[in-house]
């Protein structure tokens, strides 16, 4: 759910989900029709797993309809051309075109980590300590910043603004983290592109980025809306929230309704600690 945190954002009154509809509000009163949906990066080609959530609004007719995936973690076949899907591109499939090759710009594991890392498997990392939370009983756990070892048989995880990006274990075992060149790519941008700043600053613009292929399949489908395809719409539709945004703004308020005073007690004990 963690994806979806900005989402189910607490408005005003408290209410998980409350600013994500003031926002839908607000665009229905200065007369826009919306849809509003999440798109995985990875559905449409990219090498990268990377959800986002998008809104289209139209003043002229209701909002075109969002782009259909091509891809999908599993291959499928349908006669209905809209359910045919390939098999998703996988990071083993970006390291063999664009895989990094200059070694000046591989950062490795120092020996005390790498001990720790050697028995992790790929698609996994190290553990933080578990917070004990009412439904958690035996701990509320994440991976460890910068200790994940990526899944090379999927697409790469969701790129972030941090240069701790995620490890690729090598043919001889050994592990280095993915390169400032290789998570540019993975966000679409073309291997001349360059960045400004220190090294931090230009992990930091990457990782704050949208992907490129967005842009290239929403821009597509607003084209052919604006190209007379508007006219196929009804005058207006009614903004109706998609299920996976409903469940998770569900899941938020039953959490925080069972661990809210849990982690209430856990920041009181931390700053008493401080």
């Amino acid at each position: 759910m963690k994806t979806l945190e900005g989402l189910t954002a607490k408005g005003r009154k408290g209410i998980p989900g409350e600013v994500l509809g003031e926002l839908l509000e607000r665009f229905k009163g200065a007369g826009y029709n919306c849809r509003i949906a999440l798109l995985n990066a990875a559905d449409f080609g990219a090498y990268q797993r990377r959800v986002r959530c998008f809104i289209i609004g139209s003043r002229i007719a209701a909002a075109p309809e969002f782009p259909i995936p091509e891809y999908a973690e599993k291959e499928s076949f349908s006669l209905i051309p809209e359910g045919c899907r390939r098999k998703w591109n996988t990071l083993a499939d970006f390291l063999a075109k664009y895989a990094d090759t200059d070694e000046s710009q591989w950062v490795r594991p120092t020996p005390e980590l790498m001990a720790q890392l050697i028995e992790v498997s790929e698609g996994s990392g190290l553990k933080s300590k578990g917070r004990v939370e009412a439904t958690r009983p035996s701990g509320h756990w994440g991976y460890r910043q910068g200790t994940f070892i990526a899944d090379k048989s999927k697409p790469a995880r969701t790129v972030t603004g941090s240069s701790s990006q995620d490890w690729i274990r090598l043919e001889d075992g050994s592990l280095r983290r993915l390169t400032e060149r290789e998570v540019s790519m993975l966000q679409g941008f073309p291997n001349e592109w360059q960045f400004c700043g220190t090294k931090a600053d230009q992990f930091q613009q990457i990782g704050n980025a949208v992907p490129t292929i967005f842009g290239e399949v929403l821009g597509k489908t607003m084209v052919a809306y604006l190209q007379d395809g508007y006219k196929n719409y009804p005058t207006e539709n009614a903004t109706v929230l998609p299920k996976d945004i409903t469940e998770a703004i569900r899941y938020t308020i039953y959490d925080n309704e069972r661990n809210g005073q849990f982690r209430v007690n856990a920041q009181r004990a931390i700053a008493a600690d401080s």
